[in-house]
Order: C-alpha cells, then sequence, then structure tokens
C-alpha cells in the first residue's frame, strides 16, 4: 500500500473542505469551476476504476446478492436520496 492509498480518506477530506472554502470565493475558481468539474470527476473516476482487475471484476457478477445490492444502491436508493436531499436543500 503506497502512500497516496494509505492516505486517500483525508485526501479527499481535505479536497472537500478546500473545494467548498474555496467556492465561496468570488475568484476565476468560481467563475470556470464550471469548466473544471468534468475533467477532473473523469480523472477520478479513471484512476479508481484502473485499480479494478477484470478477474475480479467477472467474478463480482457470478455473487448474485453482491450484484442485487449493488442495482438497487445505484438506481434506487441513490437518486431517492438526491431526490430528497434536493427537496430538501433546493426548495
Amino acid at each position: 500500500m503506497n502512500v497516496l492509498e494509505k492516505y486517500q480518506s483525508i485526501i479527499i477530506l481535505f479536497a472537500i473542505i478546500f473545494g467548498l472554502i474555496f467556492g465561496h470565493f468570488t475568484i476565476i475558481i468560481n467563475e470556470n469551476a464550471i469548466y473544471l468539474i468534468t475533467p477532473f470527476l473523469f480523472l477520478i473516476l479513471f484512476d479508481i476504476f484502473l485499480t479494478i482487475s477484470f478477474k475480479d471484476f467477472r467474478r463480482s457478477f457470478s455473487n448474485l446478492k453482491f450484484t442485487k445490492l449493488t442495482l438497487l444502491m445505484n438506481f434506487i436508493w441513490t437518486p431517492l436520496f438526491a431526490y430528497f436531499l434536493g427537496a430538501i436543500f433546493l426548495y
């Protein structure tokens, strides 16, 4: 386990805090943030998916309980949770 893997949770926490703090400043970052979100999200997801081996990926689908739970979380729970968070904070 290298240093980035070891401290990944702390790095993500600091990145969130950094983004929340600097998102409130009306400087160039705030105006151009819409153009930076998609490329950085792509890089983060690309890095995460590189660590998955194809053998483990195929084997995970043979575990029916895992597959059902993953589909439930991704396509039912997450959209409902996002809807209710939006209803609370955006209206």
